[in-house]
């Protein structure tokens, strides 16, 4: 084998991501509140799951455990239990000088009431926001039933209909994969950042915020006092087809997912301190205080202490109350009963709590309270997280980079909502640069060339559909759970509660794949010689030797206080890397090697190994952690291809030519697969670009 030269090397080494190795996909909208999915998960129904703290402390203990006795949420009740509202904000002088400095004065909020026929919208140009949905491509459509309500599905009549863009015209009735669902992106209707990317990014497009600080455009009516949040818990939603499935079974315990908690915020972030809000331009500024900065402005504190979930219901508050709409206009499909009326009686009255903190602290109407209550209900099932791709340097290397997958916002979209789910989806959710959009945007009047906006939102289709004669062909997307990732019945029982639906899905349906799932111990007795267990087994069913559960109770422990000894960010390399291959000593003496969250630890320990500058075994742990991933998902999953283009990575920088060709001729396979092959994804042209580098040394 040809080695590649020395120089060649380190110039690829600038050019190729390693790739982090708790790698997002994109599949799903992930619902962006980790605390409400923690609760699901925990099984915990409690008033403090869902309502925010700065509300429960409005409300007297004594009337508020008699509201919580009633069957329904009743107003009378629940405002005579409000004894300590919030203190009331004047804003008049800072909006004065916002006034003066050119901004619009904020409109007065009256009672909503629909407008008429050809009557304007309380908009203008500077909002970024429409009501206007994203088309659809020509080869899909909104369809309706009564079991599945609107969706999304192929147009039946694809005989001579193309894509918007010629990418997947459509043969004999198939649409190929890689083809963009919609005509164009879509925008979103409301969205918010996520807390800890305040002062990082702007807070209307969520882009970047710029190098230079006298370019950074402040709010001129926010106070200067700077808040310390503390509520960073909704922050980020990890995606890795290793890493998820630990979060899941041994972090629920408690309801809360702490495992791989220093990778969910941007490199170096700290709980934000809340000072005025941050714009990249003031075209920015103005589209924000047009759309929502105008009502918020002045109530940084109290902003910061609210759950993400409410603060994007709020956002979609003030966009109705512009565009003179009720929530009934903005729901997806038409039903007998609202998301509120699906809802437990708990989270029910959390919501009319929590409206009613919002209608007191914002002076707003009385209306707004049960307005508020059904917003809330509305965003829980419909709201995307955002998603976007950031690099930063490897510790203790010049040359190489690592690829980290961050949740920067939260957004509702009109068009997007109308998917339904799947554990096993065939399409995934994009954003940004991996959309159809081109980055051109307005400033100032001209248009002008800057990053894609990462708030654009399109649906990929990752695998072949053909029309059926005789049934609808839905698209179908991920909400979060997934299969391979989660047990089925622990998916059905999230899903039922987070998003008020029974799941039956083929994956829901796979019973070979939940046993796979199930079927990870191994005998204490013969190992490998005897066949995998399951935690419920008392003895093995090859040899019969018993188990001992005070034993398994205390390994789980273990590794447990080991997975979060990992987790923390003043330890080495060195320091992670010995609890790590404890961790692993300890994992591969109780589960089998296929197990995913043995393979969590070899991605791990692949990335630790990477990051010390040991590429030979970081290709021997990635190696095993692939094993792990081929076995838990389809062989040509998205899932698949990324773990396989880490291993290529990997054997490109250790100069292992013909290896890591091999793994780049089938990862470019499986990514033209599910981004077509005329796609401009990311991952594909660094595919394209070792391909090339290797042709030459081979």
């Amino acid at each position: 084998m040809a080695s590649m030269p020395q120089h060649d090397q380190h110039e690829q080494h600038a050019n190729t991501r390693q790739r982090q190795l708790s790698h997002e996909h994109g599949h799903s909208p992930d619902h962006p509140h980790s605390q409400l999915i923690a609760a699901f998960k925990g099984k915990r129904n409690t008033l403090d799951s869902f309502l925010d703290k700065p509300a429960l402390a409005c409300y007297d203990p004594a009337k508020l455990a008699a509201l919580l006795a009633q069957p329904e949420p009743d107003l009378t009740a629940v405002k005579d239990a409000f004894t300590q509202p919030p203190p009331i904000v004047d804003r008049g002088t800072s909006v004065e000088a916002a006034i003066a400095l050119g901004l619009q004065r904020p409109p007065r909020i009256e009672v909503s009431a629909m407008k008429e026929d050809g009557e304007a919208d309380l908009t203008d140009s500077d909002a970024s926001s429409t009501l206007e949905r994203a088309t659809l491509d020509p080869q899909f459509k909104i369809g309706f039933s009564k079991l599945y309500g609107h969706a999304i599905e192929l147009n039946e009549n694809l005989s001579g209909v193309s894509s918007a863009s010629g990418i997947g015209f459509s043969k004999g009735g198939k649409v190929e994969s890689g083809t963009f669902v919609f005509g164009g992106d879509e925008m979103p209707y409301a969205c918010i950042i996520e807390k800890v990317w305040q002062g990082k990014r702007c807070e209307e497009c969520l882009r970047r915020l710029p190098a230079k600080e006298e370019e950074i455009v402040e709010c001129p009516a926010c106070p200067k006092t700077l808040v310390t949040s503390l509520s960073t818990a909704n922050s980020t939603v990890s995606n890795n087809p290793v890493t998820d499935i630990s979060n899941n079974s041994e972090a629920g315990q408690d309801g809360g997912s702490t495992h791989y908690q220093s990778l969910l915020q941007p490199p170096g972030s700290s709980p934000r301190s809340d000072g005025p809000s941050r714009f990249c331009s003031r075209a920015c500024l103005k589209s924000a205080w047009t759309n929502w900065h105008s009502y918020e402005c002045g109530f940084s504190k109290e902003l910061s202490e609210m759950k993400q979930l409410t603060r994007l219901a709020l956002r979609v508050y003030w966009q109705n109350t512009r565009h003179r709409l009720s929530i009934l206009e903005l729901s997806p499909s038409p039903s007998s009963h609202s998301p509120f009326d699906q809802l437990d009686t708990i989270r029910r009255m959390s919501y009319v709590l929590t409206g009613n903190y919002i209608q007191h602290l914002f002076n707003l109407p009385d209306n707004a309270t049960l307005e508020m209550a059904h917003l809330l209900a509305m965003v829980q099932l419909n709201s995307f997280a955002v998603k976007t791709q950031d690099t930063e340097s490897v510790s203790g290397s010049e040359s190489m980079t690592r690829l980290n997958d961050y949740t920067i916002g939260s957004a509702l979209y009109l068009l997007a909502s109308m998917f339904n789910h799947s554990c096993a989806p065939n399409a995934m959710v994009v954003f940004g640069r991996d959309g159809r959009g081109s980055g051109t945007a307005q400033e100032s009047g001209r248009p002008t060339r800057r990053n894609p906006d990462p708030r654009a939102i399109n649906v990929l289709t990752n695998r072949m559909l053909k029309v059926d004669p005789d049934l609808p062909v839905l698209v179908e997307i991920s909400y979060g759970p997934q299969g391979g990732r989660m047990a089925t019945l622990e998916r059905k029982e999230c899903l039922r509660r987070s998003h008020l639906f029974e799941c039956n899905c083929s994956a829901c349906n796979d019973r070979y794949a939940e046993a796979v799932l199930q079927k990870v111990y191994k005998c204490p007795k013969n190992g490998y010689s005897c066949r995998p267990m399951t935690e419920k087994d008392k003895m093995c069913p090859t040899c019969g030797a018993e188990i001992d559960l005070v034993t398994r109770r205390k390994t789980h422990q273990l590794m447990a206080r080991l997975i979060g000894g990992c987790e923390d960010p003043s330890l080495s390399t060195g320091q992670r890397l010995a609890l790590l291959k404890t961790l692993e000593s300890t994992q591969s003496k109780v589960y089998v090697d296929t197990c995913i969250l043995y393979g969590n630890t070899c991605d791990q320990l692949a990335m630790v190994y990477a990051e010390s500058g040991d590429l030979t075994k970081s290709i021997e742990w990635c190696k095993k952690a692939l094993k792990v991933v081929v076995v838990h998902f389809p062989h040509d999953s998205i899932e698949v291809a990324q773990e396989t283009l880490k291993l290529a990575g990997l054997l490109f920088n250790n100069m292992q030519a013909k290896e890591a060709m091999k793994q780049v001729q089938i990862a470019t396979t499986l990514y033209k697969g599910h981004y077509g092959a005329n796609s401009k994804h990311p991952d594909l042209l660094e595919l394209y670009e070792m391909e090339r580098v290797l042709r030459q040394h081979i």
